[in-house]
């Protein structure tokens, strides 16, 4: 017989390994090469005009600080004491900026000249743009003079002026100020120079990615600008999709990204080529070969262990695997599998006759929780008051009886709250007052954020039944005392109960026999070894119930608290 495990290499080996390879290289090859050449070429193109952009706004502030310090003109103004000589020598500088942006400077906006000692403020523009209103130009002229006011700092940074986002320098000499505006919607850019739809767009953001120029195309296209460290990315909607080259510029806190058209150009098939297309005509030829030899092997047995699985699950439990394998790891799954079954059917007697003996346990906690005895006692103090006449308080003990009995009847569950248990015990004990001629005291303390916490039925009432059944005595009033508290320790929390009273409490024989952590009482104390069966099937090693003597009779129970079920509203 031959291994599963060399036959799965086999089959790897004659089916995916040549079809992964065939597909994959030739993918991720063209793909990979096209993609590099493309964002190499835009980051080539980002370069180029991003250091013809760098060089215009340093030609830009390099003038300005020329003429800042060495021009006549600024000299006179700085201390020309005539607003009308400040206006003439402002109309002077305006035509040397003019000058200056008609040499070639398409990017440089508008200049501004201000002069503080005559508060004479004047600017010129590059040319005369008709998309702008006369609105965003006074908008313009009333944040640059701000902006120069302000002493704005001589690093090109943003400057928003109504609807336009523009970049600005300023440069300041005692009482002279310029002003340089550049606006990157007209700076040079591969879309000015070609007319054709496969062109390159370049565009500028901020540093959130908000785009600054071409807002119209980007919005159009659907265009994302993410903030991210890769060579290249794609964006775009379906129709268009592009492929994008950024970079952050040194100045202005600004994102240069060049976005050019993505289309999956056709290429002549070369060496590398034409062998992945025989390598795929290889896989397709082996490919049914392949099938063959997995369907034979690996399928068919498959499907008959299935067909197997599906009678046993519709109800046949005599069922075996009987075919014959010629794969050594089927043959074992066969062996195993038929034992399985063999184990099951063993387990399906052991769970029965368990079930069983849990039903039986199940009988005897409701039997414990009729207590006949004292329910006829209750019945013949009724029929007492109701001959005697007492309607009041008979009245009220069939009302205290039905919600004791109601409580009792809720308590078929496994676990139940603290203050639903702490219910059944008042009703109990005022059942009893209302019997007895003398009725036992009782005294209840319960941590407020345990109220509703989980703990077994009865747990507490059984021991305060006891209480009140071995606890009497003619010359001294009984006391019971239930307190209910949290403790904490190992960082871990725990319910504490404790049950006193004041009664002759346990006897020396009995102690050692209730504390014993194993083995079932004597039939008169059948309500304490429920308690102590159920507390162990819950909680196992983790609870404990210690019996002892205390100016009477003392149980004290330790139970792992339940999570979720603490309130944690009653703490400060």
């Amino acid at each position: 017989m031959r291994k599963i495990k060399n036959q799965l290499i086999i089959n790897l080996i004659v089916l995916i390994a040549p079809l992964v390879v065939a597909l994959l290289s030739y993918n991720f090859y063209g793909l990979s090469m096209i993609n590099t050449h493309v964002a190499s070429a835009g980051q080539s193109i980002l370069e180029t005009y991003g250091r013809i952009l760098e060089q215009d706004l340093q030609l830009a502030q390099d003038y300005l600080t020329n003429k800042l310090s060495n021009d006549s003109d600024t000299l006179s103004l700085n201390y020309t004491d005539n607003y009308l000589d400040s206006y003439l020598i402002g109309e002077n500088i305006l035509s040397d900026f003019e000058q200056f942006m008609q040499a070639g400077f398409d990017s440089v906006y508008a200049m501004a000249v201000y002069a503080e000692n005559q508060d004479m403020f004047r600017i010129c523009y590059h040319n005369y743009d008709a998309s702008v209103t006369y609105e965003d130009n006074s908008r313009l002229k009333q944040e640059l003079l701000w902006e120069i006011k302000q002493n704005g700092p001589y690093e090109w940074h943003e400057f928003q002026a109504g609807s336009k986002e523009l970049l600005i320098s300023t440069m300041h000499n005692e009482n002279v100020h310029f002003a340089v505006v550049v606006d990157l919607e007209k700076a040079k850019s591969p879309q000015k120079y070609e007319s054709d739809s496969q062109q390159g767009y370049l565009v500028y953001a901020d540093k959130n990615g908000n785009p600054i120029t071409s807002k119209d195309f980007i919005e159009k296209n659907n265009i994302q600008i993410k903030l991210q460290n890769k060579p290249y990315y794609f964006t775009g909607d379906r129709q268009n999709r592009f492929i994008v080259v950024q970079k952050e510029l040194p100045y202005g806190n600004l994102i240069q990204l060049y976005l050019q058209p993505y289309t999956a150009p056709f290429y002549a098939i070369d060496f590398t080529q034409a062998f992945l297309f025989l390598l795929t005509i290889a896989v397709a030829v082996l490919l049914p070969l392949g099938y063959q030899n997995m369907r034979k092997n690996y399928i068919l047995p498959v499907e008959n262990l299935v067909k197997t699985m599906v009678e046993i699950k519709d109800g046949d439990s005599e069922k075996y695997l009987t075919e014959e394998y010629h794969v050594e790891e089927f043959s074992e799954m066969k062996e195993t599998f038929n034992s399985m079954l063999e184990s099951i059917r063993n387990l399906k007697v052991s769970a029965y006759e368990q079930q069983l003996q849990a039903q039986e346990a199940k009988l005897q906690y409701l039997q414990i929780q009729i207590r006949p005895h004292f329910y006829l006692n209750c019945l013949k103090n009724l029929y007492a008051l109701s001959v005697s006449g007492e309607n009041i308080k008979l009245q009220k003990m069939i009302l205290v009886l039905s919600e004791y009995m109601r409580g009792i009847i809720r308590k078929n569950e496994n676990l139940v709250n603290v203050e639903d248990e702490i219910k059944s015990i008042k009703n109990y004990l005022e059942l009893q007052q209302m019997s007895l001629s003398n009725p036992p005291a009782y005294r209840i303390d319960v941590d407020p954020s345990l109220k509703y916490q989980k703990i077994p039925p009865m747990a507490i009432l059984t021991f305060v039944e006891n209480s009140v059944k071995h606890g009497m005595q003619e010359q001294k009033k009984l006391v019971i005392s239930v307190r209910v508290s949290l403790l904490s320790c190992d960082q871990e929390s725990y319910v504490c109960i404790t049950v006193l009273d004041s009664g002759p409490g346990f006897s020396e024989d009995i102690l050692p026999i209730l504390n014993q952590t194993d083995g079932k009482l004597q039939r008169e104390h059948i309500g304490i070894d429920n308690v102590k069966q159920r507390i162990q099937m819950l909680y196992h090693s983790k609870a404990t119930i210690l019996f002892s003597n205390s100016d009477g009779a003392c149980v004290e129970m330790i139970l792992p608290v339940q999570e979720g079920n603490i309130d944690d509203s009653t703490y400060c």
